[in-house]
């Protein structure tokens, strides 16, 4: 598995039986999370877990102000996602 870990069953089933494996097939690739606070984060997924929480790299957030600024890494917990 590229870049995750899982470590247990309940990841396991979470991450084949929601909508996380929408976003596990976007690894390695570029896309961009709308965040609940009118944010949004573009960057290259690396990993993602079965509870939705993702990580990227060379990420680009961009706020409701429209104020960017760039990450090396950024994690992104599940309950901002939007």
């Amino acid at each position: 598995m590229s870049g995750s870990s899982l470590h247990g069953a309940g990841d396991r089933f979470l991450l084949h039986n929601t909508l996380s494996c929408v976003l596990r097939m976007c690894e390695g690739r570029v896309a961009t999370l709308e965040l609940r606070n009118e944010a949004h984060v573009t960057g290259r997924v690396v990993s993602v877990d079965g509870y939705m929480n993702v990580t990227l790299r060379d990420a680009r957030l961009v706020d409701a102000a429209r104020k960017a600024r760039s990450f090396q890494h950024f994690f992104v917990q599940n309950r901002l996602i939007r």
